[in-house]
């Protein structure tokens, strides 16, 4: 979304992105969103049109509990399991053929996935995970000032 904004005024608009993202609650990053698009939407299109056609499917992990939304919201477990890869391949340089390196990535990434499980969740967050599941299913999040930005 940021390749829409000229390079100088990036961290500008990246602050606004973030105060959509890390907002409280799903009404505070409706607010921001808002106020990004009225900011925005004339001077950067491009970027507004983007933020408006994925924005509802971006704000769904506000359904969840509050303690899991930095794990729902980040990519950070994937770039840190490639990070991982690229650290651990590097200290062999060459391997001998294309199966050792393939063996090696896949072990890496399994021990990754096993980090990732040990995630402790009580049952009470389980079962709300579980009516939030069968929310998403029903009724994805709706931001009606969506489609007048659309429009605009």
């Amino acid at each position: 979304m940021l390749a829409g904004v000229p390079k100088k005024r990036q961290d500008e608009a990246r602050s606004a992105l973030h105060r959509i993202f890390y907002a409280a609650c799903l009404d505070d990053a409706r607010d921001e969103a808002r106020q990004f698009l009225s900011r925005y939407q004339r001077e950067f299109p491009s970027a507004a049109e983007i933020l408006v056609k994925h924005l509802e499917e971006c704000l769904t992990f506000y359904r969840f509990p509050e303690r899991h939304w930095k794990h729902i919201r980040t990519s950070n477990v994937i770039e840190r399991a490639f990070k991982e890869v690229k650290r651990r391949t590097k200290v062999i340089g060459r391997f001998p053929n294309e199966t050792s390196a393939l063996v090696m990535v896949f072990s890496i990434l399994d021990e990754e996935r096993l980090k990732w499980q040990k995630v402790r969740m009580k049952a009470e967050d389980i079962a709300w995970i579980e009516e939030a599941s069968k929310a998403l299913e029903q009724e994805p999040i709706k931001l009606e000032f969506l489609e007048e930005a659309l429009v605009a």
